[in-house]
């Protein structure tokens, strides 16, 4: 699998950014169809409904990448769906870390605002919230570009600290990818987890529309995009992107059990507008059918 860090976290601790992008990158990696790899069987595939149509089907199952992803991340002493706060995360851990914690003294406040505001072009208000929670509320781990030309008007702690990384999988559903950044942004603002780690396709036409073509699953980093999704969130977040290493018309497909199936070819073919289909046995015994070209 391709894994894209797309946005990392520094912590002033090479180390401890290592070992989560490590972490996360070796799980993904260990998310594998064939033995070379993530390899994606992009064939389309058709199913009748009650009418006797054709219609489109999905045949790759999104439970086969987040099963997979969490039983290796679990390897790497993660703790797998993890619960706080009525909420439910994919992933967390707990780090030790020596690098310093930076807070916002209150007397210095408005003037960081008006001058982080300045720096990114953004209206004050729209800053606010986010620098009250990210440095205010509790110290903070980690600090953007330009937070750290603000560093003078911070204040520092050094020592030995804990931070608290949830992690959330979106395997490329628009609106479950909102509802995941959604329960990282909250666990921040309780004061459950100080970072989040999302991950989701990096695109639609490389990815997303290609594992599961002809379905709602077109969520990706490029539609989050599209949406500003930032702009909404207070956590600081590491935002990782993957993608198939390759496609390949006789890959395995995914199974919802975590494991790979063929299509079992029958002699059976219907005609539909023309053009000739091919009847197949898929998952469960599913009745799909193939275009004969």
């Amino acid at each position: 699998m391709q894994v894209i860090n797309r946005s990392p976290l520094k912590f002033g601790n090479p180390g401890l950014e290592e070992k989560i992008f490590a972490d996360v990158r070796n799980a993904l990696q260990d998310v594998r169809t064939t033995e070379d790899g993530f390899v994606v069987n992009d064939t389309k595939w058709f199913w009748k409904n009650p009418k006797g149509q054709l219609t489109p089907t999905v045949v790759n199952e999104a439970k086969f990448l987040s099963g997979r992803f969490q039983r290796a991340l679990r390897e790497f002493d993660w703790e797998i769906e993890f619960s706080a706060s009525d909420q439910r995360i994919d992933g967390y851990i707990q780090l030790q870390t020596e690098t310093p914690r930076y807070s916002l003294p209150d007397e210095n406040y408005l003037q960081f605002i008006s001058e982080y505001a300045h720096l990114v072009r953004k209206h004050p208000g729209a800053v606010a919230t986010t620098i009250y929670h990210s440095l205010c509320v509790r110290p903070s781990f980690s600090l953007d570009a330009t937070m750290f030309d603000l560093q003078g008007l911070l204040a520092s702690e050094e020592g030995v600290h804990t931070i608290r990384v949830g992690l959330e999988f979106e395997t490329g559903n628009i609106a479950s990818s909102f509802r995941a950044l959604d329960k990282l942004n909250n666990l921040f603002l309780k004061n459950q987890i100080d970072v989040g780690v999302f991950i989701t396709s990096e695109d639609k036409q490389t990815c997303a529309t290609r594992i599961w073509p002809q379905s709602n699953r077109n969520g990706s980093f490029e539609e989050l995009e599209n949406r500003q999704f930032r702009d909404n969130l207070a956590v600081p977040l590491w935002e990782i992107g993957f993608r198939p290493d390759r496609f390949d018309s006789t890959a395995p497909y995914l199974s919802s059990t975590g494991d790979v199936y063929l299509m079992q070819a029958q002699s059976d073919t219907i005609e539909v507008s023309g053009e000739i289909f091919k009847k197949h046995i898929g998952n469960d015994g599913k009745e799909i059918f193939c275009k004969l070209y």
